[in-house]
């Protein structure tokens, strides 16, 4: 993956602009709390090399996605700076603290969301609750109240209109797990 993935070119491919749920795992960082950001492949430390920052997204998550969750490293420890990127997406979800990697997780997410019938953020909640301890802290951003209390994956229940016009508020929980 590279950073046109998660949507950052203001045109032409939009990446995971065209998915209604896009998964990402891989390391994230906060370096000394300067700015979070989603490392890629070819990531380089103190540099703007392979990653991806909340600067870069900054509503452009504005078309056909609906939910990212990014399974990395303390990406979500600037809350206020991911959550612009949801100009028409609904919502991320990730961690603000170091997660290990575990494969239980998406196995839990799946089974509240599709054979549980549950909302996307309670799902999250209990998924990350089930698979980590109390150290991980787990984020959930959204672009409303409604996205956020109400949103089920696609075909599993409802899912709240795109908020327009986009007012740059935004709903939030984290929680140790």
């Amino acid at each position: 993956m590279d950073e046109t993935d998660f949507g950052s070119s203001n045109s032409g491919y939009t990446g995971l602009d065209s998915a209604d749920f896009h998964y990402h795992t891989g390391h994230g960082s906060d370096q000394i709390g300067l700015v979070s950001e989603i490392c890629l492949y070819n990531w380089a430390s103190y540099s703007s090399t392979g990653d991806v920052q909340a600067s870069e997204v900054n509503k452009k998550w504005d078309q056909n996605n609906e939910w990212v969750m990014i399974a990395s490293c303390e990406v979500l420890h600037d809350v206020n700076e991911w959550a612009k990127a949801l100009k028409y997406g609904h919502g991320i979800l990730g961690f603000s603290s170091t997660v290990p990697t575990s494969t239980a997780l998406l196995d839990r997410f799946f089974e509240e969301t599709i054979n549980n019938d549950d909302e996307i953020v309670d799902a999250w909640l209990f998924a990350t609750i089930e698979t980590f301890d109390s150290s991980v802290t787990a984020v959930a951003i959204a672009d409303t109240d409604d996205q956020f209390v109400y949103d089920h994956l696609n075909g599993q229940g409802t899912m709240e209109p795109n908020e327009s016009p986009d007012d740059s508020l935004y709903a939030y929980n984290s929680w140790g797990c």
